[in-house]
């Protein structure tokens, strides 16, 4: 996923069906709610940063960006705050 991010040119469509790529050990709505920095670093949390972020440039590139993933994949906030991606959430 983190080479298509960075490689898109046009357009980049993501199903999902469990992803968080921010970490939100503060959140309980969170998978990771409760775990601290060093443990989310060892579970490898800094690799979703890295697809998020890749995903983001990409939208400031201008590629068209669809996304469609569950429900479940709380919070969902972080993908939102993009602003220009399409997103499609369907219930589980």
């Amino acid at each position: 996923m983190l080479w298509l991010a960075k490689n898109s040119t046009k357009s980049l469509d993501v199903i999902a069906q469990y992803w968080q790529l921010v970490a939100s050990p503060a959140d309980p709505r969170s998978g990771d709610y409760g775990y601290s920095k060093e443990e989310m670093k060892r579970f490898g949390a800094d690799q979703g940063s890295a697809v998020y972020n890749a995903i983001e440039d990409a939208a400031l590139r201008n590629v068209s960006i669809r996304c469609v993933f569950s429900c479940s994949s709380v919070p969902l906030c972080f993908i939102c705050d993009l602003h220009l991606v399409s997103i499609w959430v369907w219930p589980i």
